[in-house]
Order: C-alpha cells, then structure tokens, then sequence
C-alpha cells in the first residue's frame, strides 16, 4: 500500500483525515499516531517492533541527556568560573558518551539490517571463500522506511545534545515525529522543531487548503507515473 495506491488514495487518506476532523483537539496528534502505526503495520507487520524500540530508544537518550543538563545546572551552582569550567567539561564528556550510544545503537540496528549482506558479500568475493556466514539468519526482513526513521531520530538526539530544545517528555508526541505516515516512506528527513509545532497547533476545516493539497497530491502522482 504505497502513496499511490488505490486503498491509500480512496480508503486510507480519506478514513484517516474524517477520524482527525472528527477528533476531539487533545486527541487529534494520537489519531495521527494511531494511524501511522497501523500504516506500519500494514506494509511490515510484525516489524512494527523495530519502529517502536527506535522510538523508545530515542525518548530514553533524550531524558538522559536533558537529566544531565539539570543535573550540570544544579553542579555548577554558587562555584566560581574555573569550576564551573571543570564541571561543565565533566557533564559535556558524559553526555558526548549518552549520544554516542544512541547514535551506536542505531546505525548498528540500520547497518545490520541493511547493509550487512552488502558488505558480506563483496568481502566473499574479494577473498575468494564467504565471510562471517552464519552470522545473518536467514528470512531476516528489513521494515519499511527504516533509514528515514534512523536518521531523523538521530537529528533529533544531537540536536537535543546541542541544546537546540529540551527533549519531549510525552514519547506518544516524540512517536508522532517519529512515524508520522506521509514522510515515513520517501521522507524527507524532517526535523523535530519544525514538524512537532505543526503536530500540536490547531487545524481548522479549510476547503481552500484541501483544495491546495490534493492539488499538490495530484501532481505528485503526475510526476510519478508521467515524467
């Protein structure tokens, strides 16, 4: 069930947009999240798992990073300025390490999944005999959407690691980013300051901006099929 298909254009878009119009404001972001999780589903099953541990994956490096900042902030209090200077070097190493991690977890996860055959076989045939065969079981299937997902949670870490916002306490608004269905497939790799405000601002009924985007899906779906 690609964006192009029938079942997405006729049944699946149209049922999901009435269950968000018809929503109450609070709940409006968990139908979109509902209805991301069952588009996973759809296309990968039971891979949904890999979707939902990269969520929770994230939510947990971002608390540990923002815990480390309050907890450097209450450190440095009432110390003078070389040593603010040496406590702040100590928390910015430890969470350099957390970020690290996350950023280990996931590429291995992507690595694994992806590129793992890749490299397996090249190194066979550069050798002349398989190389870490075994390692792989085999029917081992990759979910949709896994390398737009891995990074865009990536850029949400290192930018919580910069400082750029503090990390989302509520993970359902942290897996609406995270699964939000018309990117999830092709992108692009959004980033978390400019989607999650649209996630939570209040969009009204308005004939003139489903006229605009159905305009818009139109020739997407020109672009696809004709060009």
């Amino acid at each position: 069930m690609g964006y192009h298909s029938i079942i997405y254009i006729f049944l699946f878009l149209p049922v999901c947009l009435l269950a968000y119009q018809l929503a109450p404001e609070k709940w409006r972001g968990r139908v979109l999240l509902a209805f991301s999780w069952i588009f996973f589903y759809l296309l990968s099953g039971k891979l949904l798992v890999y979707l939902l541990g990269t969520t929770l994956l994230t939510h947990c490096i971002g608390i540990w990073l923002t815990l480390l900042k309050t907890e450097e902030a209450k450190a440095v209090e009432g110390m003078d300025r070389k040593q603010k200077k040496v406590i702040k070097a100590e928390y910015q190493k430890k969470g350099r390490r957390v970020l690290i991690l996350g950023i280990l977890i996931l590429l291995g996860v992507l690595g694994y999944l992806k590129y793992f055959d890749f490299f397996t076989t090249n190194l066979s045939y550069l050798f002349g005999h398989p190389v870490l065969e075994g390692w792989r079981p085999e029917k081992l299937l990759m979910p949709i959407g896994i390398s737009f997902y891995t990074f865009q949670t990536m850029s949400y870490v290192i930018d919580v690691y910069q400082k750029k916002y503090e990390a989302q306490k509520n993970i359902f608004k942290l897996a609406l980013f995270t699964a939000f269905l018309p990117q999830l497939l092709q992108g692009p790799i959004g980033r978390y300051d400019r989607l999650a405000p649209q996630f939570l601002a209040e969009h009204k009924y308005d004939l003139a901006v489903i006229q605009h985007g159905l305009q818009r899906m139109a020739w997407g779906l020109f672009k696809k099929f004709i060009i």
